[in-house]
């Protein structure tokens, strides 16, 4: 068992959650990501902000955490999926709470992916790794990218990459199921709605999600039947989720999150708790935390902005900025987080607190 008066290292895009997460169990953590925010910077014992995961500099970086903090385990969130290497220096160097590099390169082979999905009979959009289908409307979606980004309909420079993969497009809701695994078995914890938006030219942008979503007695048989299918040939560990579409009652597989997604900081915090003992001990536990019904919405910025130096921000609003940093166009400046009571109005209340935040951003009070 980790020893809590040693410090844990989180590594993630954006480290906020997972550094939240740990320290209400009483874990002093060491926090590397991309964006850097006051909250991080509240919670953690120190917190590093780097352009990218990956490259000299981030690998010196974690030689001298080690060394500084005697820092043992680490935690990993979204952005390592894109940086396998990096993710196999942090298994040389350090003891990683999720799933290896191995099982998460198994995952990025998109080829392999859709051809054990097609050989165990489970539905997904048809795909092409050589020339896209021109009769049918499709989208050229990145091998290794997350959030969305990147994903693009069809567009004749980008599909001459050989990074990219063509897949019909399904115009249907998506949605995710959020699960704790140990290798051969596994636990649901809630369905999710998700939520995109359109940024410049990319029209699936992640924006956040919907917890605790009902779906039909049947569609949840279903899908308890392809994890079963898809935990025995990746074996995962730990927290992930699962991306699907429903169009037409009819359920389309699209991608595995292998390591903790987003849904989780929707959940009781000791639900971080259960991934360290699935991860180090192969044990799920009896009871599972259960999520209030949350949405999270991230707020993107349509300009380039300043943010000002006295702006008091409401207690939903997370991932807070720096005061007087800039954020690019495009670009997330914070998370909202809120109770809903009702699906006919959570889109509303959301919209409403968007609207709220970029008011106090404008007026700087």
């Amino acid at each position: 068992m980790i020893q809590r008066s040693l410090p844990v290292l989180v590594v993630a895009n954006s480290a906020r959650m997972l550094t939240k997460l740990l320290v209400d169990n009483d874990f002093t953590v060491i926090a590397i990501d991309c964006y850097g925010d006051t909250d991080t910077e509240a919670n953690a014992m120190a917190n590093f902000c780097l352009d990218r995961l990956e490259g000299v500099s981030f690998r010196q970086l974690l030689m001298d955490i080690r060394d500084k903090y005697a820092v043992q385990y680490v935690f990993y969130g979204s952005g390592l999926e894109c940086h396998p290497l990096s993710l196999l220096f942090l298994e040389q160097h350090f003891t990683v709470v999720g799933n290896k590099s191995e099982r998460v390169m198994n995952l990025q082979n998109k080829p392999a992916f859709f051809q054990t999905l097609l050989r165990n009979g489970l539905p997904f959009p048809n795909v092409s790794f050589d020339s896209p289908n021109p009769d049918q409307k499709g989208l050229f979606k990145p091998y290794n990218a997350f959030g969305g980004m990147g994903i693009v309909f069809d567009s004749a420079p980008i599909a001459q990459s050989q990074e990219f993969y063509w897949q019909e497009y399904i115009a249907g809701e998506p949605y995710s199921v959020t699960f704790l695994a140990n290798g051969d078995r596994y636990k649901i914890l809630g369905f999710n709605r998700q939520r995109i938006q359109q940024i410049n030219e990319q029209p699936f942008v992640f924006c956040g999600l919907i917890a605790q979503i009902e779906l039909s007695a049947h569609h949840q048989q279903q899908l308890a039947s392809y994890l079963d299918v898809l935990l025995k040939n990746y074996c995962l560990v730990g927290l992930c989720s699962l991306d699907f579409m429903i169009k037409n009652e009819q359920i389309f597989l699209l991608e595995i999150n292998s390591r903790i997604p987003a849904s989780a900081q929707l959940y009781d915090s000791q639900i971080i708790i259960g991934h360290l003992n699935a991860c180090l001990n192969g044990t799920l536990p009896e009871i599972l935390p259960v999520s209030e019904k949350k949405a999270l919405h991230i707020v993107y910025s349509e300009e380039e902005l300043q943010i000002p130096v006295d702006v008091i921000w409401p207690d939903w609003v997370f991932d807070r900025p720096y005061p007087a940093c800039q954020i690019s166009q495009n670009q997330p400046i914070c998370s909202i987080i809120i109770e809903y009571s009702s699906l006919n109005n959570v889109e509303a209340s959301l919209k409403h607190c968007e609207h709220l935040v970029k008011n106090l951003l404008s007026s700087g009070s």
